[in-house]
């Protein structure tokens, strides 16, 4: 739980999971079940099955998959970072405007078809045939998305439409849409917790509010190109609060990308799809086809991706600033003869340009982040940043430089990082690093290991590196560094932060005989206030020597929940509990941050309870 991260607790309870768990190696068997939503899934992975075969060693087999029955998963990481950058990764899950297309081609095929038969007629009239078959087919494609929020969004809207066709009724937009909205509300009331169900219904109600009951609206523009820029100005606000970036280049990128992959790339892939079952050569082909096809428009894609301004990255916007923005949208989108609506630029500029409170002059911020069984911790000054170690990567699934790192400075306002110390290189400390060093601007990176960092031109952190920002003193300290036969965990860099004559020590993964060294050469600089646990409260480290030396008034213990080294340790907990130290650890807390001035530490602040929701465990 960090700021500016993903709830994943959040998503959990919206999916209605209550556990997590592994499927291991042993006796498995597939268990059988004759619910509908399993009879959809089974024909949902036979229908995957088959299309990765007949597209097997094709780079956006994963893609058309996806767009054919809204399985993501085979999509690669840098596919979905030219998808985000151009601000089309709407078209990657089986979207609303898909389900829509679907169901206007059986509408417009059914009628023109049905009406050829005096008898069918006769029996039902061609437009109430017709919305039959755009209900049906979008019910389909539908179930093939897995019932996901957009497509439910659309169905319910399409299904609206196709009953207000049968019923001989008007439907008007803005009741559709209201319509579709309670009725997915009802369906899944967690809906709301989703951004998708933000952004497709924000997107719709835009483009209502933008294009209906305007005069002059003939023209390929109106008509389509203006609906891009429509989308992309109503949904600021939203992007910035739920991502804190924003596709600059999402209009240009759309205004060729959705027309193509919705009238070309997607019919050919839902043909082949089903002549893969009927006819497997010609399925294969047409397959190949809709490949060759979504490959052309990748080009110009990845060329706008690759623009260094194609994104704008910014801070959350602060609270107060999101009621204006919203106004200005509306302003920006009314019709040209409304007065002032050129205002509604400037009441978005407060979203904009408003950045969170920073720290004053003599002051630090310290921030350790929760990442796990790990250890990653941020130090702001008013004008510098300083990051102690990136975290864990875990598998190809988590990377807390990314995931956690990176989003929290961006919700914090800082766009650079002025040093980047690696403690040493043991992975749940250095796992992070490639990515930080990849998505921030570093200045200089310290290290133990440097040369496990050479992208990077790493120098040794030594006892030398001494320095002071916006009034805070800054030192290094290297216990391990003239050990003989140092482990790596006793070589690491230990910082020391002074802020008001108070004082912060973190010393990495250090042990029994590091913790020895530095008492012995640095007792006097060693009394602080805050402390880092050494090695996450193993019991290794934390000897009754080096508390009694530094004296903390409170510990943080970077630590997983349910971690299998069963850090902290108890004797170590007791140890600490012994002093009357205060004792804090993420796992049960989130990140945890605590402000360093001449007031001394302020009271620590935990993230989970900041933001305590009530589907978080207690």
């Amino acid at each position: 739980s960090n700021p500016g991260g993903f709830d994943y607790e959040s998503w959990l309870f919206q999916h209605r999971l209550r556990a997590t768990g592994y499927v291991t190696k042993g006796d498995n068997h597939l268990l059988e079940s004759g619910s509908l939503l399993y009879v959809v899934d089974r024909v949902r992975q036979a229908i995957r099955d088959r299309m990765l075969a007949a597209m097997e060693n094709k780079p956006f087999a994963g893609v058309l998959v996806a767009l054919v029955m809204g399985d993501q998963s085979g999509v690669a990481p840098e596919q979905w970072t030219v998808f985000l950058k151009t601000g089309t990764n709407h078209l990657v899950a089986i979207s609303g405007m898909h389900v829509t297309w679907m169901a206007g081609m059986a509408f417009f095929v059914v009628r023109r078809v049905w009406g050829r038969f005096p008898r069918a007629v006769m029996w039902l009239p061609s437009p109430k045939a017709a919305a039959w078959a755009g209900f049906i087919a979008a019910s389909v494609y539908t179930a093939l998305a897995g019932f996901a929020i957009p497509t439910q969004r659309a169905w319910v809207m399409t299904s609206v439409l196709m009953l207000a066709v049968m019923l001989g009724r008007r439907a008007l937009s803005s009741r559709t849409l209201a319509v579709a909205l309670l009725a997915v509300l009802i369906y899944d009331p967690f809906s709301a917790l989703s951004p998708g169900f933000w952004l497709s219904f924000a997107a719709v109600a835009a483009i209502f509010f933008a294009m209906q009951q305007r005069v002059d609206m003939n023209g390929m523009w109106w008509k389509w190109g203006r609906v891009q820029w429509v989308v992309t100005i109503g949904l600021v606000p939203i992007m910035l609060v739920l991502f804190q970036r924003l596709s600059l280049i999402a209009p240009i990128a759309n205004l060729f990308a959705v027309p193509w992959v919705s009238f070309i790339t997607v019919p050919l892939a839902l043909i082949g799809g089903v002549l893969v079952w009927l006819v497997p050569p010609l399925g294969s082909a047409v397959l190949w086809l809709a490949h060759a096809t979504f490959e052309w428009h990748w080009y110009p894609l990845t060329w706008l991706a690759e623009l260094s301004w194609s994104v704008w990255s910014q801070h959350a916007p602060l609270l107060w600033t999101i009621w204006p923005a919203l106004i200005g949208v509306v302003l920006l989108l009314s019709p040209r003869g409304l007065p002032a609506r050129s205002m509604g630029a400037i009441m978005m500029l407060p979203m904009l340009l408003n950045r969170p409170p920073q720290p004053v002059d003599g002051e630090a911020l310290i921030t350790l982040l929760d990442v796990g069984q790990g250890l990653s911790v941020v130090v702001r000054t008013s004008n510098h940043t300083l990051l102690f170690d990136a975290g864990p990567k875990v598998g190809e699934n988590f990377d807390s430089g990314e995931s956690v790192v990176i989003p929290f400075m961006r919700a914090v306002g800082r766009t650079r990082i002025d040093r980047f110390i690696v403690s040493h290189g043991d992975a749940d400390h250095i796992g992070g690093a490639p990515s930080v060093l990849a998505l921030m601007p570093v200045g200089d990176v310290l290290s133990s290991v440097p040369e496990k960092i050479p992208k990077a031109a790493a120098l040794m952190c030594t006892e030398e590196h001494n320095w002071k920002w916006d009034g805070v003193t800054l030192q290094i300290f290297r216990p391990g560094a003239d050990m003989v036969a140092a482990t790596e965990n006793d070589a690491s860099c230990v910082l020391r932060i002074e802020a008001g004559g108070y004082v912060a020590i973190l010393p990495a993964d250090i042990e029994k005989r590091a913790e020895s060294v530095l008492v012995a050469r640095h007792r006097l600089a060693l009394d602080a206030d805050l402390l880092v646990a050494p090695h996450h409260g193993s019991s290794t480290s934390s000897t009754t020597e080096f508390i009694n030396a530094v004296s903390p008034v409170a510990v943080l213990f970077p630590i997983g929940y349910l971690n299998r080294y069963r850090f902290p340790k108890s004797e170590v907990v007791a140890r600490y509990r012994e002093n009357g130290v205060r004792m804090y650890d993420t796992a049960h807390s989130g990140a945890l941050t605590a402000r360093l001035s001449r007031a001394g530490i302020s009271d620590i602040e935990a993230e989970r309870q900041r933001i305590k929701r009530f589907w978080h465990s207690p």
